[in-house]
């Protein structure tokens, strides 16, 4: 999961030459990625510039705009030639003819217009139209500097990209992949450069390329990295990137790892975390063969984070593909993830949310009721209503422990419109539990939302065994009156709602 939850952190880079020739180094994807780091801090160092100006004029502290504007100025310039001088070749890229030349003098002619503009008379009076105009061209120096910056690391990118491209040596083409995977792991702003620059198109390629096999496992790890960002999402989607990682993950011969690492891909471009993900034009003719890779490499595999992959790509495609249930029943996920769930009660907390996430959409759907039921279901969503977060949890264990007792509710809520299904989950302690966590907050952490979940479980057991069933469990406040009320009752926010 390093791929779909965390980034680097940015590490110090030295220069790569302590002298001698610059010009004579040369410019490759190692390189590349000591460049891409080197202006990446320099342009930080710029943009703190940017703030504290930007910051004394917001507060009208105005009689220290113009020092603060000679200083970011300053900062601007070292940043250019240090550019122009660090790296081979960047002394051409700066002529007046290519793009970062023409973008190198709008940046220069900014900054003499800023100086122009704060040695005006009357800078401090923040009516005058001095004023005005310094924060107009202090904004368009920040949208011209960051298009400079893109265009700088736009040019070092494609040093690596060229290299995907037009595939050499086997060990060079792993090298630009290692080093494009680094540069992913930074951010989303250089995944997005990437992108555009062709990065996802030529790493499907190399997917498909019998003659670097090897490299096949890297790739797709690369793409799983780049495709954080939607606009990575939508090139893999443009190029038939679900047809590629289908391919690899149908076919038998390919190995657990190059299989584990196509459902990792599908697992990020799936994610719903993913902001204004893309819809796949190609996935619902595929789904059948996914869903059914997907839940045999489950099944196969011995390797815990295997498993998580899979899972997770499997819990995603619930949400997108309305095929997915029918596919998933064809397949015997229900069985497949609920065997694991029986013979290991010790799954990471992250695993046991992609389950809990799969058997509640597959109780949404009345065809797959019946086998969550048959293999053993409903006494693992009980079990995983238990979940707490332990006290050494960081934040992002306490939120999946919060998730895991809301979608399990909600598949018990689903599941207890049959009467006999409701019955079980009581003997099981099930309504118990629900009862507990209704009106026990630190139970759930004091979420409203797993509030909300329990409560209509616990309803839709009365609507089917009869309130008296629940009386006893001291239950009455939370079936009885109208569920807002009810809410209102236990809800961890004191507001009112009237």
């Amino acid at each position: 999961m390093n791929t779909l939850q965390s980034k680097s952190l940015p590490g110090t880079v030295e220069s790569v030459s302590s002298g001698g020739n610059r010009r004579g180094y040369a410019h490759t994807p190692s390189t590349t990625r000591h460049a891409v780091r080197s202006i990446q801090r320099r342009a930080h160092a710029v943009s703190t510039e940017f703030a504290r100006l930007c910051q004394r004029l917001e507060w009208l502290e105005l009689d220290q705009v113009p020092s603060l504007a000679e200083s970011l100025v300053g900062h601007i310039q070292s940043f250019l030639r240090d550019y122009a001088t660090q790296w081979t070749k960047a002394e051409s890229d700066l002529q007046p003819q290519s793009s970062l030349g023409r973008q190198h003098r709008v940046i220069q002619q900014i900054c003499e217009r800023l100086m122009d503009v704060c040695s005006q008379e009357n800078p401090e009076d923040p009516a005058c139209d001095s004023t005005r105009l310094v924060v107009q061209v202090v904004t368009a120096l920040g949208h011209a500097f960051t298009k400079l910056v893109d265009l700088m690391l736009s040019r070092e990118i494609k040093v690596v990209v060229r290299v995907l491209e037009e595939p050499g040596l086997e060990e060079d083409v792993s090298s630009a992949v290692s080093h494009l995977t680094a540069l992913g792991v930074d951010g989303g702003h250089i995944c997005r450069l990437i992108a555009r620059l062709g990065g996802v198109r030529a790493l499907l390629g190399l997917c498909l390329e019998p003659r670097l096999r090897q490299v096949r496992v890297a790739s797709l790890r690369a793409l799983a990295t780049v495709c954080c960002v939607v606009e990575g999402i939508i090139e893999l989607d443009k190029a038939g990137g679900i047809e590629v990682v289908s391919e690899v993950l149908c076919d038998l011969e390919c190995t657990e790892e190059e299989r584990s690492e196509a459902a990792g891909v599908l697992a990020q471009v799936t994610s719903p975390w993913v902001e204004n993900n893309h819809h796949f034009t190609a996935l619902h003719t595929h789904i059948r063969a996914i869903v059914t890779a997907l839940t045999g490499l489950a099944e196969a595999t011995r390797s815990a984070e295997i498993f998580l992959l899979a899972s997770a790509a499997l819990a995603n495609l619930t949400f997108l593909d309305g095929g997915c249930v029918e596919a998933m029943r064809t397949a015997g996920t229900a069985r497949v993830l609920l065997g694991a769930a029986k013979r290991n009660p010790n799954l990471s907390v992250f695993t046991k949310d992609q389950i809990a996430t799969v058997l509640a959409n597959l109780a949404g759907s009345k065809g797959a009721t019946e086998e969550v039921v048959t293999y053993g279901g409903v006494s693992i969503l009980v079990g995983l209503l238990n979940t707490r977060p332990a006290p050494t949890n960081r934040l992002p264990e306490v939120a999946t422990a919060e998730r895991i007792q809301q979608k399990s509710a909600i598949a018990l809520s689903r599941l207890c419109g049959e009467a006999d299904i409701a019955k079980q989950v009581a003997n099981l302690g099930g309504a118990e539990r629900l009862v507990q966590l209704c009106k026990d907050e630190g139970e759930r952490n004091h979420s409203d939302a797993v509030l909300v979940a329990c409560l209509a479980a616990l309803r839709k057991m009365a609507s089917s065994l009869g309130s008296e069933e629940l009386r006893g469990m001291n239950a009455t406040e939370l079936v009885e009156p109208r569920l807002l009320d009810s809410f209102l009752i236990y809800s961890s926010r004191q507001e009112s709602y009237v």
